[in-house]
């Protein structure tokens, strides 16, 4: 928690309406009338700490300013919302009281109910709900769903480098009767394929966030009708189990 400049701008009834700068930027915010204020007048600058306000996602307004309570001294504040990075699953995982769970399905999180937490593969839906978290003056804590990016990143550098070298007698882990049934779970079931690390051509395919082309054996040319079928072909399936090294079929699932 770091201390703030802010000038008050004007008092009104309930608060004062402030300016905060910060990094060149102004933002006009309100700051509750108490007793460590109250004494505040127009014109004035402070520093200290400034805490948001939670907001009640019901009674939430569009535009509404900020508001915040003001202290002289430093508050330890608890994390209303945890973000962390599953190694095993391979996914960022979100927990929130069930009241901001709005958030999380909002930005196409999955519920997983054995974990009792939401789940995404793409970090940048995992930005995207910290945003809308902090937007309503909640607490994140989100240093190790960050630390994931890395994670995800070099497991993904070495996967694409060993797929450089994949040919179809390529050795993998898992027998192919093993490959098999997973082919067959991915025909069977959308939500485990995810598409994790491939993209399409975003002028065309904004509103799906994908990117034209892609690693391990997928097409060039991606379609809305084909863009999920390329992810459950058994070729695309081998080579992901090859480039991730996978050991187990629950490894390989969480890659795909």
């Amino acid at each position: 928690m770091n201390k703030i400049n802010f000038t008050i701008v004007k008092k009104n009834r309930a608060n004062f309406r402030i300016a905060i700068v910060q990094n060149e930027t102004k933002e006009l915010a309100d700051l509750v009338i108490d007793a460590s204020t109250e004494n505040f007048e127009a014109g004035q600058e402070i520093e200290g700490f400034l805490i948001k306000q939670k907001v009640n996602p019901k009674f939430a307004r569009k535009g509404a300013l900020d508001k915040y309570t003001y202290s002289k001294e430093a508050i330890e504040i608890t994390p209303d919302v945890f973000v962390t990075f599953n190694a095993e699953s391979f996914r960022y995982e979100i927990k929130c009281e069930a009241k901001y769970s709005n958030i999380c399905k909002k930005h196409k999180f999955t519920w997983n109910p054995d974990r009792m937490v939401w789940q995404t593969y793409a970090d940048r839906r995992m930005f995207k709900a910290i945003e809308s978290f902090e937007r309503q003056g909640l607490a994140v804590s989100k240093a190790d769903g960050v630390r994931g990016m890395g994670v995800i990143r070099v497991e993904t550098s070495k996967a694409v480098e060993r797929d450089e070298t994949y040919t179809e007698d390529s050795q993998i882990n898992l027998s192919e009767s093993e490959i098999d049934r997973v082919v067959e779970m991915l025909q069977g079931n959308n939500r485990i394929c995810a598409g994790f690390f491939w993209k399409s051509d975003y002028a065309e395919f904004k509103k799906f966030e994908y990117k034209n082309g892609g690693l391990f054996g997928t097409h060039n040319k991606v379609t809305l009708q084909n863009y999920r079928q390329q992810f459950k072909t058994r070729e695309y399936v081998r080579r992901v189990c090859h480039g991730f090294e996978c050991k187990t079929v629950n490894e390989l699932l969480t890659r795909l």
